[in-house]
Formats: structure tokens, sequence, C-alpha cells
């Protein structure tokens, strides 16, 4: 059995709407990619720095994504500054947000941690890894996904995933 495998039976809600926040137009497009190879219906809302991030939420253009990827290095907004600002915010500190970087600093992946994010995950080396952790996401319970998280330790890429 697969972690947060999926059975159409089940009855909880799977993520279905996605925001990555990144500057990097190729990973941009390798993410929506990935998504899409998982399901075609799933929503990916794509900013590239925190500013635009915060001004298209409060303005109601990104509905209700159910989770954040935020890279670390973007110009305007940095990741962390943008972290901050959703956690103080109460209309968006209940969104789990995943810190998606290419930094494989253990000092990253400490400061995401308590900074409130829910993991910290260095990006794939690859389109193929990059579905399949999308793939175990999605198919998590949205209502529970810090539960699902735990159980990714078991997965080939550990190496890139630290969580609480």
């Amino acid at each position: 059995m697969s972690v947060c495998e999926y059975n159409p039976s089940d009855k909880y809600e799977m993520i279905q709407r996605f925001l990555l926040v990144d500057d990097d137009q190729d990973d941009l497009e390798l993410f929506v990619i990935a998504l899409k190879k998982i399901n075609s219906s799933i929503t990916c809302y794509c900013a590239m720095d925190g500013c635009y991030v915060m001004g298209k939420l409060n303005t109601g253009e990104f509905k209700d994504p159910q989770i954040i990827f935020m890279d670390i290095n973007m110009p305007e907004m940095d990741g962390w500054k943008c972290l901050q600002k959703l956690k103080l915010d109460d209309d968006y500190k209940h969104i789990p947000v995943i810190m998606y970087s290419t930094s494989r600093s253990p000092l990253d992946a400490r400061r995401a941690l308590e900074m409130n994010a829910l993991c910290y995950f260095s990006k794939p080396s690859s389109l193929t890894e990059l579905t399949q952790f999308l793939s175990l996401i999605s198919h998590c319970d949205a209502g529970n996904i810090q539960h699902s998280l735990q159980q990714f330790k078991d997965l080939k890429l550990r190496d890139s995933f630290i969580h609480f």
C-alpha cells in the first residue's frame, strides 16, 4: 500500500487547489505539468513573488488555495517574508505552506519549521520525482494534511523532505 493511497470510496477532500510562489519560470512550468499529469482538474495558481501573491489573495483572485508551495529566493518579497505575512494573517494562517527551494541547507529547513511552515521540501531533480511527490500530496486528505505528510518518511524522496 502506498502512502496516502487514494481510494474513491474514502470520504475526504482531496487537494485540488495549489498555489505555487516561485520566480523561476521553468520551475513554474514543471510544477504545472506535474499537476496536470496527476489530474487535469487540479487548479494551480502561480505567482512570481510574495507581493504579487499577497495582492492576489487579498483581492480573491486566488480563491481558497488548499496548500501553498513557497520558494525562498524571490524579488520584491522573498519566501521568508511572505511566509511570515501569511502566518500572521487570520485569513491565511490556516493554509499549509511547504517551503520549496533548491537549497538543501538544514538551516533553511529549521528556519521554515520555526516559522510555522508545514515542512521543507528541496526541489527534486526530475519531473518524475516532482510528480510522485505532488501526486501523494494531491491524494491526501486536505483536512488532515499534517498527518498525511508524517507518512512521507518512507518515500524515496525522503532526503529532500524535512518535516516536523
